[in-house]
């Protein structure tokens, strides 16, 4: 048990996930009507349970331990990626130091409970932590006999009489589109509560094969370049989880209308499907889970997500250009009450001032509990600061996991009229209407973005805030031209010391003006004169000296590294991959929040436009 827990750890095995949730509320304090609320809806959303009080509802439809532990497990997934994703900068801003393991970071959320500081070094253990949680999220608690058990039982009414829902008809086309959607539909009752309990189950198994695929590649095209023959990559391409849910769709449709559906057949054959793990999976998961509740930075969770879009703000303009300002002493403060928590520096503006929930006046807002003025998570101004047409952008943070048109739309409204001269940018971690805009009068709405589910795991929208940003900080890069030489538009280069003895670097795309994918590695050298346009300089067996792969036009690839030898770990390896293109100039390490024990590190995506999303 980590010693940083508040409470005790639980006795396992427990008999019913009504216990367990008891248990979890008492020795850890959650609120599941305050501050966890977002814990209880995504139980209810992913289990399919509806509205209600949870422990009523675990109970009534005799939700197994597997699965409620299974959701819980995955919900850790977004905070593990924002905690990555803050060390990552607090490390970007130690770098100078000769003593970064003990730079202090500090923050104020201006609450009750004051400042909250940590040495660099403890955050890192955090991560840590969270990372051998995230390793138990990333493997599949069914086996590929169960996938295939799954889909015979619904195929019968994939392509049956009875149309699809409209919610599924519109998932089904963000998944033909390529996406790894967010929202999935809750299926209505047949009335049969056997059969209704299975249907919930196998929803549940198609939301946690989703998940998983998102955490192993941004979108579904990345997925199939990082590893094709994985049993994610197998049976996205077979379409299973379409498959699946249309067939469920359809099926509880059928049953409703009294097609002459054999409900107990259907029901075992469901049950056979998505029978538990077992459990000894409950004995395992348990401890896991309680080390993350038990982390001061878990009961902040909901405050740094405002704190991670930082993170997003700095990466948009690249280390080169952004910076933070630790003090002489080593303390890195941040004070969500109009502080000045970062600067960057533009050739159009020169310096321009990130400030956190700067205050300015304006006349009658119309948010609620806006009086007189307003408050943004973020404004980017150049000087004088406190001037209101000098605010070149306004960043709003929402944690809603259903939208909120009115509370969106004022917000919108509000700080579009007080920052005259600024593009407003409203990021939502659920979803967002684009017709929310539509609340915004025609003179502003404009200059106003939506940025739904903007997550550590939505490379989409994290790229949308990046391009906006650069272009209002008139960053956008020239492109670069190919020399004669057929020198490089990007390079990515992987060290590592001897052991392993062997690690290897595979990158894989396709061209910006072509579809024809490619893939580089120690079987495929590659070409820097003819397609692919993209080759690696030598294989290195023991870590001697650098493995390169230059690519000298532009590209969208993915970089992957894998362990070849048997020896060693990937944790162990000290394993490094820089990457340059025309914007991004970064060294990433392999992080502490993956599994050590893994044999392949997904490092992340290089765009066309040379930006990079992180894996």
């Amino acid at each position: 048990m980590n010693s940083l827990s508040s409470g005790q750890p639980m006795a396992v095995p427990t008999r019913t996930s009504r216990e367990v949730w008891d248990g979890l509320r008492e020795a850890y304090g959650l609120d599941p009507t305050g501050y966890d609320v977002d814990l209880a809806d995504l139980i209810r959303d992913e289990l399919g349970l509806g509205a209600g009080d949870i422990d009523v509802l675990l109970g009534r439809y005799q939700v197994s331990i597997e699965a409620l532990l299974d959701v819980v497990l995955r919900s850790v997934l977004p905070f593990a990626g924002m905690l990555t994703d803050l060390l990552r900068m607090f490390e970007q801003a130690a770098a100078t130091r000769a003593d970064r393991a003990n730079l202090l970071v500090s923050y104020d959320f201006g609450g009750a409970d004051g400042e909250w500081t940590f040495l660099l070094d403890t955050f890192r253990t955090w991560v840590e932590t969270v990372g051998s949680v995230v390793s138990l999220a990333r493997v599949p608690q069914w086996t590929p006999d169960q996938l295939a058990l799954l889909h015979g039982a619904v195929r019968a009414y994939t392509a049956g009489e009875h149309p699809l829902s409209a919610t599924v008809a519109v998932w089904s086309e963000e998944y033909d589109q390529g996406r790894w959607p967010y929202v999935l539909p809750v299926l209505p009752q047949t009335g049969d509560n056997d059969l209704d309990r299975q249907v919930r189950s196998a929803r549940s198994m198609v939301a946690a094969f989703i998940e998983l695929c998102r955490s192993q590649g941004v979108n579904r095209a990345a997925l199939q370049q990082v590893e094709p023959d994985s049993m994610l990559a197998r049976y996205d391409h077979d379409r299973w989880p379409e498959e699946v849910l249309r067939g469920l769709d359809r099926l509880v449709a059928a049953h409703s209308v009294g097609s002459g559906l054999d409900a107990a057949l259907l029901t075992a054959r469901l049950a056979n499907a998505t029978r538990p793990a077992g459990a000894a999976d409950v004995e395992r998961l348990m401890p896991s889970i309680e080390e993350v509740l038990s982390l001061p930075a878990w009961k902040k969770r909901h405050e740094l997500y405002a704190a991670w879009m930082l993170t997003l703000i700095v990466d948009a303009a690249g280390p080169k250009l952004a910076a933070l300002h630790p003090t002489p002493d080593g303390k890195l403060s941040f004070s969500f009450a109009g502080s000045h928590v970062a600067t960057i520096t533009t050739h159009r503006y020169g310096p321009v001032f990130v400030m956190a929930e700067l205050r300015s006046p304006l006349a009658r807002p119309v948010g609620r509990g806006r009086k007189a003025g307003i408050q943004p998570d973020y404004v980017l101004v150049t000087p004088p600061v406190t001037a209101a047409s000098s605010a070149i952008a306004v960043i709003e943070c929402k944690q809603y996991r259903r939208a909120s048109p009115t509370n969106f739309g004022s917000a919108l409204r509000d700080y579009a009229a007080g920052h005259p001269n600024a593009r407003v940018l409203l990021a939502n971690y659920g979803p967002g209407q684009a017709a929310i805009l539509d609340r915004v009068p025609l003179p502003d709405r404009s200059r106003c973005v939506l940025l739904p589910h903007l997550r550590p795991d939505n490379a989409q929208e994290r790229q949308r805030l990046r391009t906006e940003l650069r272009q209002v900080l008139d960053l956008d890069p020239v492109q670069v031209s190919i020399s004669a030489d057929g020198s490089a538009w990007a390079t990515v280069q992987l060290s590592w010391t001897p052991d392993p003895m062997d690690l290897d670097l595979h990158v894989s795309g396709c061209m910006e003006d072509s579809d024809l994918p490619w893939k580089i590695d120690f079987e495929n050298r590659g070409s820097a004169e003819s397609h692919p346009f993209a080759w690696l300089d030598r294989d290195v067996i023991d870590g001697s000296e650098p493995e390169t792969v230059t690519v000298t036009r532009p590209a969208e690839f993915t970089i992957v590294v894998k362990q070849f030898s048997d020896r060693g770990t990937l944790g162990g390896s000290a394993a490094r991959v820089s990457i340059t293109t025309p914007i991004v100039d970064v060294v990433l390490s392999y992080p502490p929040s993956r599994d050590p024990y893994a044999r392949e590190w997904l490092v992340g995506e290089v765009l066309s436009d040379g930006s990079l999303v992180v894996g």
